[in-house]
């Protein structure tokens, strides 16, 4: 193998050697996942399509996959420092060994014809390999003055690590009752919670309840939260920014019942730098009508606890996210959310119920049990006929899950108020829903639970035809 491609291979530990000649065995990776790999012998670069070849940068190391796309936005930053006002743009090229197709990203100038673009090498296992795509070695060797300035610049800021300020609003969502407000400043997970002064207004996204009514409005009390996320570029940092919103919101929700909202996502600089706090646009609606005054929320400490867990233990995570969008559908889709609702009590009741397997079909039975178990721990003092029409809703779960029925009036617009016979779509959801999330809620707030494995039923739908 000529020129610097093999020593490269052979720095990296890449090559395999036959008889003295090298093979590079390039196993192409995420990019195009239908290939495994395509060796090269002989050849110097990797042949694109368009007739032109990438050609390696020596004494690179290889770098994690998910660091591609920061590196990239670092040397595009560092390539207009150092070759002033020439910017460089992004694009994918794609080549072919024999019969086998392989893809690299190319960053290129549109303002000047330069000797060769900086690519990156998609490998197998989740790494990135540096090179540059040129004509000819000659243009090739050209190319590496130009690039290794700002490459080095990248990866320097590639490995520090920085701190990025972000800002969100969040706000509790009420239907059923008078708005809601967090009563006072937090200081919650590492975010810094701070209600809001002005409330905003904005049509209900839930069904509506009363007499052939439209539509109805709504006042939320908005909460401004502050934090940090630590990354090598801003990119990545806004995804860790978003989590933590999410993750806050899902914590919150369990802590005080009312479902979070997220008004605005993360807000943040691309050099973390912080935000003013006159930058941030908040929501704002018309307020036409007298509000009665707000009920004041407490997050602490079963919001702080939740936060932590929330992040530590994937079971119990998965089981808060899971009651966090179900309360985001509940007042759209009633129906929908019931069935979150009892599959968070059926796990949490395989704490102490263990599922039996049925000798005729092989089946796992049990699941009903398990969530009739955590009813009675939800609600301790109640007697069993006082849990017995909620134990009577997992059949409701049931038609649901498996036949689409839905029971909560998803196909009706609106109601006519009778006086003399209850509706019941409503006592669906004040009878059905509301206790069975609440339920949910109590034993996601128990602190004292411990830390368990998910266990589900082999087949579902069987499991469920054995109830007892």
């Amino acid at each position: 193998m000529s020129g610097e491609y093999g020593s490269y291979i052979e720095d990296r530990g890449l090559n395999e050697h036959s008889d003295g000649d090298s093979v590079v065995d390039l196993e192409i990776g995420h990019l195009t996942p239908y290939i495994e790999h395509a060796k090269l012998g002989g050849m110097s670069s990797l042949p694109l399509d368009d007739g032109r070849g990438v050609y390696p940068l020596k004494g690179r190391p290889r770098l994690p996959s998910d660091s591609g796309t920061a590196l990239l936005r670092h040397l595009m930053r560092a390539f207009l420092e150092v070759h002033k006002d020439m910017q460089v743009t992004m694009s994918r090229r794609q080549g072919r060994i024999s019969e086998t197709a392989f893809s690299v990203q190319e960053l290129h100038s549109r303002d000047m014809d330069l000797p060769a673009s900086f690519a990156l090498i998609p490998l197998k296992g989740d790494q990135l390999a540096f090179g540059l795509i040129a004509e000819d070695e000659r243009r090739a060797d050209e190319g590496r003055e130009i690039w290794n300035g700002p490459l080095d610049k990248a990866l320097e800021r590639l490995e520090a690590m920085l701190s990025f300020e972000w800002r969100a609003v969040i706000a509790p969502v009420t239907d059923y009752s008078p708005p809601a407000a967090l009563d006072h400043e937090y200081l919650l997970g590492g975010l810094h919670l701070v209600p809001n002064g002005r409330p905003y207004a904005r049509l209900k996204r839930a069904m509506p309840r009363g007499m052939l009514q439209g539509g109805e409005v709504e006042l939320l009390h908005p909460v401004i939260v502050t934090g940090s996320a630590n990354s090598h570029d801003w990119g990545t940092a806004r995804v860790d920014a978003d989590e933590q919103v999410v993750r806050l919101c899902t914590a919150l929700t369990v802590a005080t019942g009312e479902y979070w909202e997220v008004l605005e996502s993360s807000q943040m600089r691309e050099y973390a730098e912080p935000i003013p706090a006159a930058e941030i646009e908040f929501l704002d609606g018309e307020i036409t009508q007298d509000w009665a005054p707000p009920t004041l929320l407490s997050a602490m400490p079963i919001g702080d606890e939740a936060y932590v867990r929330i992040a530590e233990d994937d079971a119990y995570g998965a089981l808060c996210s899971a009651l966090y969008n179900a309360c985001a559908v509940e007042h759209t889709s009633p129906s929908l959310a019931h069935v979150a609702f009892v599959g968070i009590l059926e796990t949490i009741g395989g704490q102490w119920v263990e599922l039996d397997t049925c000798k005729t079909c092989g089946s796992q039975k049990g699941s009903a049990k398990r969530f009739r178990r955590a009813l009675k721990e939800a609600f301790p003092h109640w007697s069993n006929r006082e849990r017995k029409p909620l134990e009577q809703q997992y059949e409701q779960r049931s038609k649901t899950a498996h036949e689409g029925r839905l029971f909560a009036g998803e196909d009706r617009l609106s109601r006519v108020m009778d006086f003399f016979q209850s509706d019941p779509t409503d006592e669906f959801k004040f009878q059905g829903v509301m206790p069975i999330k609440m339920a949910a809620i109590e034993l996601l707030r128990d602190h004292a639970m411990p830390r368990f494995e998910m266990e589900y039923p082999q087949e579902a739908g069987e499991a469920d035809e054995h109830p007892a």
